[in-house]
């Protein structure tokens, strides 16, 4: 009977662009293994240099409102400002760290990590380039772009899988599927 070898569906995956943008260069080629956070793709994008810049001016905003919020409640101490202006810096502060959190969420699903995240505050050097990286230990079965091409966000890059173990599919005709019996010994 004719029979075809395939990689059982949850062992493949897509890796997509987590941004818009070119794509810059390669890592990878068809058939290589690859193991987890190794870069399969690099992309040029100006929406992640958007999202960098909105990011930095959120963290901007929550410092200021921070610092706001501790002056508000020195003077509030002191009584020298009424309880309505402590509530709305105490409003303005919370606000501005639900922006930095969702910003930096936004970030982190454009593919860059906790400490690449942390360089971005103290240094402010804001990259137009983003790394594709392998999410887990597989082998590249199909590379869906090529250099200098454009993607949209969520556009398929790479093909990969975990090889081990395959199914083997059999077409048998229905007029024979009375002579197969379970634990049948099968040679390929």
């Amino acid at each position: 009977y004719p029979a075809q070898i395939v990689i059982p569906t949850p062992q493949l995956w897509v890796v997509s662009a987590p941004v818009a943008g070119m794509v810059n260069g390669l890592s990878v080629a068809r058939g290589d293994r690859v193991r987890s956070g190794q870069p399969l793709v690099t992309l040029e994008s100006p929406s992640f240099v958007s999202l960098q810049r909105d990011y930095l001016h959120a963290f901007a905003q929550d410092a200021l409102a921070a610092q706001q919020l501790k002056r508000n409640i020195d003077l509030f101490e002191g009584k020298a400002v009424p309880q309505r202006a402590l509530e709305t810096s105490q409003t303005e502060a919370r606000q501005a760290s639900i922006a930095v959190a969702e910003r930096r969420q936004m970030l982190r699903l454009s593919g860059l990590s906790d400490a690449a995240i942390s360089r971005l505050t103290s240094e402010t050097a804001i990259t137009a380039t983003v790394s594709v990286a392998a999410p887990q230990p597989a082998t590249v079965v199909e590379i869906v772009v090529s250099p200098g091409q454009r993607v949209e966000q969520a556009a398929p890059l790479v093909k990969l899988a975990r090889l081990s173990p395959l199914w083997a599919e059999i077409a048998i005709p229905a007029s024979s599927i009375r002579g197969i019996r379970p634990g049948a010994r099968v040679e390929i």
